[in-house]
């Protein structure tokens, strides 16, 4: 397996044909969906792409944006043996050296096995790093609301934000 860091539009273009499918069926059934209109919009809005692909074939994925460090945006895995812990790699390294806003399964799944727990971000901050208004979910000290795509959404942030850049 090999991990690779994309930041170039060629480079992401060379896997832009299996990256895409793997997001479209990971966010399917999401409500609020993958955010990105277009495969266009995927390479031009996105900062860096993180893989893990073997024998050329993308087992995982990443996607992130420059936002108060490396902010995580979308995530997604392959149908294959290994794509699982493949997944699981690229979340823990972007919860040491980034962060991420999270909710639903993927929320779920970061908890339970890549040990969220330890990168918890206090709700309070949320709206400073997000730069959007947030309202406290209640329930505990992490959660909060916000609207995303017309659709207000539970999330939590977890991760480690570079909280110098905050105004």
């Amino acid at each position: 397996m090999q991990f690779l860091k994309l930041k170039n539009e060629q480079e992401k273009r060379a896997y832009l044909p299996q990256v895409w499918p793997l997001l479209d069926a990971s966010y399917r059934t999401v409500p609020g969906g993958l955010h990105f209109a277009s495969q266009e919009e995927l390479i031009s809005d996105t900062d860096e792409w993180h893989l893990i692909v073997l024998d050329g074939v993308v087992l995982a994925l990443t996607l992130h944006k420059y936002k108060c460090g490396l902010k995580l945006v979308a995530l997604a895995k392959a149908r294959a043996e290994g794509a699982r812990a493949a997944l699981k790699q690229l979340i823990e390294h972007a919860l040491h050296f980034g962060w991420m806003e999270l909710s639903d399964q993927a929320e779920n799944f970061v908890m339970r096995e890549c040990n969220g727990h330890r990168f918890l971000i206090h709700a309070s901050l949320a709206g400073k790093l997000l730069k959007k208004m947030v309202e406290p979910a209640g329930g505990d000290a992490f959660h909060y609301r916000r609207r995303i795509m017309n659709c207000v959404k539970t999330k939590l942030i977890l991760g480690t934000p570079d909280f110098s850049q905050l105004a």
